[in-house]
């Protein structure tokens, strides 16, 4: 502390241009966050005369417990015209059952299943080629297992954001402010997002969010889905906003009704998150 102190009074008359640059830059950090939070919230196009048909797309590896808790507050949503795809990923444990159990109680509700085989290394992007493909409506949103909406009118708020120009739409989605030991993990999604609304501002399409995203299944068909990289599961959400960017806008939307919340609870997810995220730069 004391040397903190001999080093500030060297300074002498420099030291008033050091708290200016200072205040420059928590000035320029402040602006930055606000314009992308504005650009965000600014159209709110939920006055649509008329509303598209939605497939959520879910998959899910030996996740019993979670689609238990959080798959009805995806089938509950006040929407006219939506589906929820559940693809099961080679679970062994009791996956089946449930959805057998939630199924009596919501129509809307589809499965479809890869049953466990070794040839199948990677099956991430092989669940969702298959969802997609199941898919009854253009418009498909996506999420995890380990997420719930966080209002019922998540899929009318997703699908408000497309027009005839529209490729994909991300949402935000991050841990409950109410859980402990999240901390760390709520400022790294909240950085992420507010990143990817610069990198969006800017025409930069690099990130996507598998908890939270949608696009249009015509735009997947055409760009061949994963074709280019249906191995890894490296990019089942970046690369794929990055590839559609091309057939039209990619839009993000902070509104709190399109809001995902992620469930603590999942060890796995919350061990591979940050992770996850730097290889993807890597690979991109």
């Amino acid at each position: 502390m004391e040397s903190l102190r001999v080093f500030w009074g060297e300074l002498g008359a420099f030291r008033y241009g050091v708290i200016l640059l200072f205040v420059l830059t928590l000035t320029y950090i402040y602006h930055v966050i606000r314009r992308c939070v504005i650009v965000s919230r600014k159209v709110k196009p939920m006055d649509k005369q008329e509303h598209e048909g939605v497939s959520v797309i879910i998959t899910s590896h030996n996740n019993a417990e979670c689609l238990r808790r959080n798959l009805p507050s995806f089938l509950m949503q006040a929407y006219d015209n939506f589906e929820v795809i559940v693809v099961d990923e080679c679970s062994e444990d009791d996956t089946q059952d449930v959805l057998t159990e939630i199924q009596k109680d919501y129509p809307q509700l589809r499965c479809t299943r890869i049953f466990p085989d070794t040839k199948f290394r990677f099956t991430k992007k092989l669940a969702i080629n298959i969802g997609v493909l199941a898919a009854k409506h253009d418009i498909l949103l996506f999420s995890e297992i380990n997420c719930r909406p966080s209002s019922m009118y998540w899929v009318k708020t997703m699908e408000s954001y497309f027009d005839e120009n529209t490729a994909a739409v991300v949402g935000f989605a991050n841990y409950d402010f109410t859980e402990q030991n999240v901390r760390n993990l709520r400022m790294f999604r909240f950085l992420r997002f507010i990143k990817m609304m610069v990198m969006v501002k800017n025409k930069k399409y690099i990130f996507g969010d598998g908890c939270n995203m949608a696009y249009r299944k015509s735009y997947y068909i055409e760009n061949r889905g994963f074709a280019k990289n249906s191995q890894s599961y490296l990019g089942y959400d970046n690369d794929m906003v990055r590839e559609l960017s091309r057939f039209g806008a990619i839009k993000m939307t902070k509104d709190p009704d399109s809001y995902v919340i992620i469930d603590k609870s999942d060890k796995k997810g919350e061990i591979n998150e940050v992770s996850y995220y730097y290889a993807s730069l890597n690979n991109s």
